[in-house]
């Protein structure tokens, strides 16, 4: 069966300098190892898998690194929004509901110059872990920082 699928620059205003991915917007039901191999194959850092787009402000996608599927990634998310907006052929501004294994967020796009333009409001902030005090130092050298830069983030106790 033939897959389509689009090569997509995120992040650039010019072809081949942002982060590529493929964004398959007709998903045929495929396998969750399917998608791996496809993704493995394409060479892509990430690839965006899509099922319900056609003509659908509400879709759902599977994201898939060179490893495994991952519950949330922002970049795949950005360039499929740009796709579906193409697809869609209108030329005002459009909202997506993008529906992932990890969370469901929203997407803004509209058309430009050279492309689309997409915002992606994923929510509030959510924290997996705290940095030790202690660490702080070890964190601020990684990124050659002074350690009273870090004072205000969310790093810990």
């Amino acid at each position: 069966m033939p897959l389509h699928y689009r090569h997509v620059d995120v992040f650039a205003d010019k072809a081949y300098t942002g982060n590529s991915l493929a964004v398959f917007p007709d998903n045929p039901g495929l396998s969750a190892e399917q998608m791996l191999t496809i993704t493995q194959e394409l060479r892509h850092f990430e690839t965006i898998f899509l099922s319900g787009a056609e003509g659908a402000h509400y879709v759902t996608a599977r994201v898939f690194d060179l490893f495994e599927e991952l519950d949330f990634a922002g970049h795949p998310v950005l360039g499929a929004a740009a796709v579906l907006h193409e697809r869609d052929g209108t030329t005002g501004p459009r909202r997506w509901t993008f529906h992932l294994s990890g969370r469901t967020v929203e997407v803004s796009t509209r058309r430009t110059a050279t492309g689309y333009h997409a915002e992606l409001d994923q929510g509030a902030p959510e924290f997996l872990a705290t940095v030790p005090t202690a660490e702080r130092t070890e964190i601020a050298a990684a990124l050659n920082l002074p350690v009273r830069a870090l004072a205000d983030l969310p790093l810990g106790p």
